[in-house]
């Protein structure tokens, strides 16, 4: 603790060499803890004590008048002079406390200054108005922000590029490709703890729309005979015969359009989601609510069925507790969670595509004996699942033993409103593909039974296949 005996200097010149150094302080002396000041050689006079402004403009007084000291450089004495009279211009050093505080800061720097100490002290605050010296703005974490949102948009351009690629095929296969980039990275970020994520599954369904988008799920023979009846169709007098058969064809068309077109369009949408989050959160040690309220500024207000996004920023919002939850039990509710969410979000934007890829009077054939899911065997291949049957048990169960009994009440309700059979896998198996129910139904069934799962984190496509699509080319499928 620095404390300051006097505020009033005499002269040198009048103070004898050798006189009591009490001489010089014995007028006016200051109580730092109360900061009050009294005349000790008058104790019985009731003076009032003079302002910091006197005090200090005193000191800046005397302190030009003594002789220089030649102990003290002169720049020192310049400086101490220079920091006394801002102090005098500072609208706080009269302010009760405060100017005595200011006081005895400037006294302790002109007592080191005319000792020959170096004058570098740093400038005097005002200690009461923080206004007055603002603390500098903290540009790391907008810093940090700006540099992830950059990553991001790189990011969002090549999503970009994969939307607007024009061939059907080629986009989808893209697509497909750049799914089983989320769900590996999703994975990484949130720990191989975590299960599967919507990419994951996402994967696999893309890989499937890509067959009917080919049309190679009618099969070879189905495939040969359309071209034929197509090639016949042409002709002036066949055409009329082959009239029932070419309207066969042309459902056949529409599909693969439709498809191709959902496939496109849920894509556009949600990949870019898990990109920014990615991009945002990864390597993230700690929750920070601040930068979540920033990443959650990016999504549409309002419900899916009215173009909103509120279900996709719930799910995120789950993937972030995830991402920080160490109870496994409550992380895989939370994953189950966010996959169902843009599930439901999913299958609301594509009602459209998929009623018009199954016209009105096909919709329950074509759910039992067309429509399937290939899923990873977990040996490079892939076993087709028919989605008019109940969801296949995986290792004799009907879900990991962290999602056999829900205890998120989210989680729990999501499963009672589409699960018809919320505590078995029998009558999981979809009646009419269009139902929008029927689908959640199978699907909350196939997300919850497969969570764990390690095979869907195999590559959908051999590494020669990738290389090519990379390369922007169709690559040899059948092999």
């Amino acid at each position: 603790m620095i404390e300051v005996m006097s505020t009033t200097i005499t002269p040198q010149s009048q103070v004898p060499r050798g006189a009591d150094r009490r001489q010089r302080s014995d007028n006016v002396t200051v109580d730092r803890r109360t900061q009050e000041r009294r005349t000790e050689s008058a104790p019985k006079a009731k003076e009032s004590a003079p302002s910091d402004t006197t005090n200090i403009s005193t000191e800046a007084q005397m302190l030009s008048e003594q002789p220089q000291n030649q102990s003290a450089p002169l720049a020192a004495r310049g400086q101490l002079q220079t920091t006394l009279n801002n102090l005098l211009q500072t609208s706080d050093v009269t302010t009760s406390g405060v100017g005595a505080s200011a006081g005895a800061i400037a006294g302790a720097v002109a007592g080191a200054a005319l000792g020959g100490a170096a004058a570098n002290h740093a400038p005097v605050k005002a200690q009461g108005n923080p206004a007055a010296n603002p603390a500098p703005p903290d540009t790391t974490r907008s810093d940090d922000w700006n540099q992830r949102q950059a990553k991001y948009q790189e990011r969002a351009k090549e999503m970009k590029s994969v939307v607007n690629t024009k061939n059907d095929t080629l986009r989808n296969l893209k697509i497909t490709q750049d799914y089983s980039k989320l769900s590996n990275e999703m994975r990484e970020m949130l720990g191989s703890d975590s299960g599967a994520n919507w990419p994951t599954f996402a994967t696999w369904a893309s890989r499937q729309a890509g067959e009917t988008i080919r049309q190679e799920d009618l099969g070879t023979t189905a495939k040969v005979g359309k071209n034929v009846v197509d090639t016949a169709s042409q002709l002036p007098f066949v055409g009329p015969l082959l009239a029932p058969v070419k309207a066969g064809s042309d459902l056949y068309d529409a599909s693969s359009d439709q498809v191709a077109k959902g496939n496109r369009k849920v894509y556009k949408e949600i990949a870019p989601q898990f990109a920014r989050f990615i991009e945002t959160f990864k390597g993230d040690k700690a929750p920070d609510a601040e930068k979540l309220k920033k990443f959650q500024e990016g999504f549409k207000s309002g419900d899916a069925s009215a173009g909103g996004q509120e279900g996709l920023k719930k799910a995120f919002d789950n993937y972030y507790k995830a991402m920080f939850e160490k109870d496994p039990d409550k992380k895989k509710e939370l994953m189950f969670l966010a996959n169902g969410q843009i599930g439901g979000h999913e299958q609301t934007r594509l009602q459209p595509e998929i009623e018009g890829a199954l016209p009105y009077g096909t919709r329950g054939l074509a759910t039992d004996w067309m429509m399937k899911l290939g899923l990873p065997d977990g040996r490079g291949g892939v076993k087709p699942v028919s989605l008019g049957d109940d969801v296949p048990a995986f290792n004799n169960r009907r879900a990991p033993k962290e999602l056999v009994n829900l205890e998120n009440p989210d989680a729990a309700g999501m499963v009672k409103r589409w699960d018809r059979s919320p505590n078995s896998l029998q009558g999981s198996g979809a009646k009419d593909w269009t139902n929008m129910r029927d689908r959640m139904n199978y699907i909350l069934d196939l997300f919850r039974s497969r969570h764990d799962d390690p095979a869907l984190f195999q590559d959908p496509f051999t590494p020669k296949q990738t290389k090519d699509i990379i390369a922007n080319r169709i690559p040899n499928l059948a092999a």
